[in-house]
């Protein structure tokens, strides 16, 4: 009896290992650019090779810029360590790397920042990247510019903290304002102010509708091919910041 249920046992395991091995999203990076979510074009693209590139070859440091739809249940924190890791982002004995991951569906971004960056992107600087510079293209659903405009601060940092300036391989703008957002919001308190106290509105209940990113996942992976043009670094610890929209 216990060897039907542990031949059962292994047997459920191996099924749901070799499941799991078809969930898995492969990441195929074209220098150091993984768009899986397919928000960026051509041109947006070589212009972040062209940034990054600059950038390794006057620092040997380098950015892993990924697009995903979903984290297929695992978090963010978990899946940019991992592709930090596997993917060698950083030169070999500096781990001077970031991972920039964008999860569209998952509407969650994280900058990841390798051990010897850790001085330069702290997890309070690497947050006001987000807050400031990032969010509020993706709050408009502008992933480009965002993408676009958040690389541009990472490697600008980075590159100060070795005392040079990159040139422009692109031109980003600062990003948009927060002010038409917040109009709005107003006017949708006025206008649910007015429903409340208008005749014949007042045995009507409003239903409540919840959103939330979730803060507890299962395990996963990524699978490798087309591994970019890291330096063969890959020391992370989980320094960075993650956000939500």
């Amino acid at each position: 009896m216990l060897k039907k249920i542990f031949v059962s046992f292994l047997f459920s395991f191996f099924i749901m290992n070799f499941l799991t091995a078809f969930a898995v999203e492969q990441l195929y990076f074209n220098r150091f650019v993984a768009d899986n979510a397919g928000v960026l074009d051509t041109k947006a693209e070589r212009a972040l090779n062209r940034r990054i590139s600059d950038l390794q070859r006057r620092t040997s440091a380098d950015i892993a810029v990924v697009t995903i739809r979903t984290l297929r249940g695992q978090t963010i924190e978990d899946a940019a360590l991992e592709i930090g890791r596997k993917y060698n982002v950083g030169k070999s004995g500096k781990n001077n790397g970031v991972v920039f991951l964008v999860v569209t569906n998952d509407r969650k971004v994280r900058i990841e920042v390798g051990y010897g960056l850790e001085g330069t992107i702290n997890d309070a600087k690497a947050g006001r990247i987000l807050d400031e510079q990032v969010l509020p293209y993706f709050k408009q659903g502008k992933y480009q510019g965002g993408i676009l405009r958040g690389t541009h601060v990472l490697s600008g940092e980075i590159a100060s903290s070795y005392g040079i300036t990159l040139t422009d391989a692109y031109k980003v703008g600062q990003p948009p304002s927060s002010r038409s957002s917040k109009n709005l919001t107003w006017i949708y308190v006025i206008i649910f102010v007015l429903a409340i106290f208008l005749p014949g509105r007042r045995r009507y209940g409003y239903g409540r509708r919840y959103s939330s990113f979730g803060s507890s996942f299962g395990g996963g992976s990524f699978g490798g091919s087309f591994g970019g043009s890291f330096g063969g670094g890959g020391g992370f610890g989980g320094g960075g910041a993650s956000r939500g929209w």
